[in-house]
C-alpha cells in the first residue's frame, strides 16, 4: 500500500557544489513532509556529495539515501533503482544540479489527483542562460493535454511527475542499454500510454540551471547504438492503441523532433568526426529510414530535413556529402517545381565514383525578403504596403492576403483586396469597420499577417518588424456596424516587434 503521496527520486554523482541547492528546494516544499519521500541515489561519487546529503538528515523527514559502489556511468540505472524503493503514488524525477518553486510538489499532487492524470508537466524556467521548453505553456493551465497540439514531443526530459499506476502497469523503466534518448523513450511511452496528461502554466515549478562547468562539446556513440531507444519508441508507436490516423501523425512529429533535435546532422556534417565514423551513422540512419519512414510520409518530414532521408534511403554517404557541400548555390533559377508541399529543384550529379539525379525540397534554402514601407489608420482607412516575397521565388508571380487574426479567439478576417504596383509588392487599403461586427467578435487583440501565395504553394508570415521607417502610430476612434464607438490602438509587440491592434469600446 502507497502511504506518501510523492516520491521523488534525485540520481547523484559528484554533486557537492550544488546539490545543497535541490535538497533546500524539498526542505522547503509547501507540501506536508510527511506527505513525500527524497531518495538520493550516489552513482558511487568520488567528492564529498554523500556528507553533504548526510547533512540534510535533520532538514527532510523522509529523506533516503542509497549508496552505490560501482558507477553506473549515467542517470538510467539510479533512477531504476529508486522507482524499484519508492513508496509514493506519484515520482518525480530532479536531478541533482536543479531546483523547485516551494509549491511544486504540493500543486503537482493537487493536479494530479484533480485531473486523474499519469504525467503532470510543469512550466520550466531556464538558470544562467538555459533554454527550456516554452510552446508548451503559452495556452494557460490544460489538464487534458493532446500529445500533438500541445507539443509534447519538445519536451521529454523526465523531469515531470508520473503516476506510479502507470510506472507499474507498464513496468517502465530507463534502459540502460540506451546511450542516447534514454529519456525520449521513458517520457514518450508515458505519454502513449498516459489516461490523461496535465500541462501545469500557473507556477514556475522546475528550475532547469545551467553549470558553467558543463561540457558542451559533442559525445561520440557508437553507430549501431545511436539509434536503440529511438526504434525502441518506434516500435512502441507500432504496437500500442493508439487510433491509427494520430499514430501517424505522432510518429510524423517525433521524428521531426528527432532530426532537428537529435545529434545526426552535427556527426553527419561535423569535421571533428572522421569518415568512417560519418559512413558507420550514414548506414544506420539508412537502415532506420528505410524501416520508418515511407515514401507517403516523406513530404510530412519537414523540408529541412527531408534531403537528409532522401539520400540515407537511396544513396551513397558521398552523395549526400556532395549535396551538403552545394546545396547553398541552389537560386532560383534552379527551381524546377512549386507545389502544396514547398519549393523543389531537379539536383543532378554525376562522376564515376557516385551519382544522383533526385527532385528535393529545396523550401528551407528559400529566405524571405520582407520590407514594410507605409503602415497608418486614418479614420477608420488601414494602410499597409511593403514588399514580400522568398529568394527562391523571385521569378514566380506571387498573390497576397492580409489577415487579421484575434490572439485568443484564432478569427481570421482576410483582405485580397489590393494594388499590386510591381511585382513582389504589396497595397492593401483596408475598411477597419469590417472588423467592428458585434463586441463578441471584435474586443481583444488583433495581429496582422501576410499570406503569399505562388503557384500551389503559401507561405504566411508575421508582419510589422522589419520594416524600412518608423511610423506613427496613432489611436482611432471608429464607428462600429453595431451602432457602438470603438478604440482602435496600432502597436508593436514586445520583444518581436511586430504589428498589433488591440480593440476596445469606447
Amino acid at each position: 500500500m502507497l502511504l506518501l503521496k510523492i516520491s521523488v527520486i534525485i540520481p547523484v554523482y559528484n554533486a557537492e557544489k550544488h546539490i545543497s541547492v535541490a535538497l533546500d528546494s524539498l526542505a522547503c516544499q509547501t507540501m506536508k513532509q510527511s506527505d513525500f519521500e527524497v531518495i538520493c541515489i550516489d552513482d558511487a561519487s568520488s567528492d564529498n556529495s554523500l556528507n553533504v546529503i548526510e547533512s540534510f538528515k535533520n532538514k527532510i523527514l523522509n529523506l533516503r539515501i542509497i549508496k552505490r559502489d560501482v558507477g553506473s556511468g549515467g542517470p538510467m540505472t539510479p533512477r531504476n533503482q529508486g522507482i524499484e524503493v519508492s513508496e509514493g503514488e506519484y515520482i518525480a524525477f530532479l536531478d541533482n544540479d536543479d531546483f523547485y518553486g516551494e509549491e511544486t510538489l504540493e500543486r503537482f499532487y493537487e493536479n494530479a489527483v484533480k485531473a486523474d492524470a499519469d504525467v503532470v508537466i510543469g512550466k520550466y524556467v531556464g538558470v544562467n542562460g538555459r533554454n527550456v521548453p516554452q510552446s508548451q505553456f503559452t495556452k494557460g493551465v490544460n489538464l487534458s493535454a493532446d500529445i500533438l497540439s500541445t507539443n509534447l514531443v519538445y519536451t521529454l526530459a523526465p523531469h515531470k511527475l508520473f503516476s506510479k499506476r502507470l510506472i507499474n502497469q507498464l513496468n517502465l523503466r530507463f534502459d540502460p542499454k540506451a546511450v542516447v534518448g534514454e529519456d525520449q523513450l521513458f517520457v514518450m511511452t508515458a505519454y502513449i500510454y498516459a489516461k490523461n496528461i496535465a500541462v501545469l502554466s500557473d507556477y514556475e515549478y522546475y528550475y532547469v540551471v545551467k553549470r558553467g562547468e558543463e561540457n558542451l562539446s559533442l559525445k561520440q556513440f557508437p553507430a549501431n547504438e545511436f539509434y536503440h531507444s529511438f526504434t525502441l519508441i518506434m516500435e512502441e508507436l507500432k504496437k500500442n492503441a493508439i487510433d491509427f490516423l494520430y499514430q501517424k501523425k505522432l510518429k510524423i512529429a517525433f521524428l521531426n523532433r528527432f532530426l532537428k533535435a537529435s545529434r545526426l546532422r552535427s556527426i553527419l556534417f561535423s569535421k571533428r568526426f572522421s569518415r568512417e565514423t560519418k559512413i558507420d551513422y550514414f548506414n544506420a540512419s539508412k537502415t532506420f529510414f528505410n524501416k520508418y519512414i515511407s515514401q507517403e510520409e516523406l513530404s510530412s518530414i519537414n523540408p529541412e530535413f527531408q534531403y537528409i532521408v532522401v539520400f540515407c534511403q537511396k544513396y551513397t554517404f558521398d552523395d549526400l556529402s556532395h549535396f551538403y557541400n552545394n546545396m547553398n548555390k541552389i537560386t532560383s533559377k534552379d527551381v524546377t517545381t512549386v507545389n502544396k508541399d514547398g519549393i523543389y529543384s531537379q539536383q543532378k550529379y554525376f562522376d564515376k565514383q557516385h551519382s544522383y539525379d533526385e527532385s528535393l525540397n529545396v523550401t528551407f534554402l528559400s529566405k524571405d525578403i520582407i520590407n514594410i514601407t507605409n503602415i497608418s489608420l486614418d479614420k477608420g482607412q488601414f494602410i499597409f504596403e511593403g514588399l514580400f516575397t522568398q529568394t527562391l521565388l523571385i521569378n514566380h508571380i506571387t498573390q497576397y492576403t492580409l489577415i487579421m487574426r484575434h490572439r485568443e479567439k484564432k478569427i481570421e478576417k482576410h483582405y485580397n483586396d489590393y494594388i499590386v504596383p510591381n511585382e513582389n509588392q504589396f497595397s492593401f487599403k483596408i475598411d477597419f469597420k469590417s472588423l467592428l461586427l458585434s463586441k463578441e467578435i471584435a474586443l481583444g487583440i488583433w495581429d496582422v499577417f501576410i499570406k503569399a501565395s505562388a503557384d500551389d504553394y503559401s507561405f504566411e508570415r508575421r508582419i510589422g518588424n522589419q520594416r524600412s521607417f518608423q511610423p506613427t502610430l496613432i489611436k482611432s476612434k471608429i464607428d462600429g456596424l453595431d451602432g457602438d464607438v470603438y478604440s482602435v490602438e496600432p502597436y508593436f509587440t514586445k520583444p518581436y516587434d511586430n504589428l498589433s491592434f488591440n480593440i476596445k469600446v469606447g
